[in-house]
């Protein structure tokens, strides 16, 4: 299920904790297994960690720090996932001096934030329920999952590395996942 999320805002327009409880709630009510992990992206993670009702619910604990283990903690989830990674968009240039920045977990979301709890198992099989599973296939003509190449280009008297992975992420157990949007800036 998508939802809005308000994340990011201060005071009581902060819908974090509820938003969580309704989804742990969903999930629970729709396949009577209780989710145990979140991913959120950074930005919003920012902006959440320094909100009142994220420093209410510090407080109100033994914690000291709003880290990634404290929120985790607090949430009673196994994994807390924040996706920092980003890549270049830019042309690559000679000069080597072009670099736009993209946040990779922003997904389609534009910089708005996202948010998605989900059940992962512990230990992945053919008859454990998850939320997603992410098929590998053995690259064409070799027995391995992950290919690499090297290649001499004499003309530019260079090198070209190249490695190939055929994977697929798959959806498998759609009700036991929860996805939030526009949880940064809404």
């Amino acid at each position: 299920e998508d939802a809005d999320g308000k994340w990011g805002e201060a005071g009581s327009t902060n819908t974090f904790f509820a938003d969580i409880a309704k989804g742990k709630g969903k999930i629970l009510d729709n396949t009577g297994i209780i989710p145990n992990s979140l991913m959120m992206d950074f930005e919003t993670w920012e902006k959440l960690k320094n909100s009142d009702a994220a420093i209410a619910r510090l407080n109100n604990s033994s914690l000291k720090n709003m880290t990634v283990d404290a929120m985790r903690s607090i949430l009673e989830l196994d994994r807390l996932i924040i996706g920092k990674a980003v890549y270049s968009s830019a042309e690559e240039t000679q000069a080597h001096t072009d670099f736009t920045a993209v946040r990779i977990w922003d997904g389609d979301t534009a910089g708005k934030g996202i948010g998605f709890l989900y059940y992962a198992p512990m230990t992945p099989g053919l008859k454990v329920p998850s939320a997603l599973y992410r098929a590998r296939h053995k690259v064409l003509g070799t027995q391995q999952y992950l290919a690499t190449y090297e290649h001499t280009l004499s003309t530019s008297h260079s090198w070209l590395y190249q490695a190939i992975e055929d994977h697929q992420v798959l959806a498998t157990g759609t009700d036991l996942g929860y996805k939030w949007t526009d949880t940064a800036d809404t």
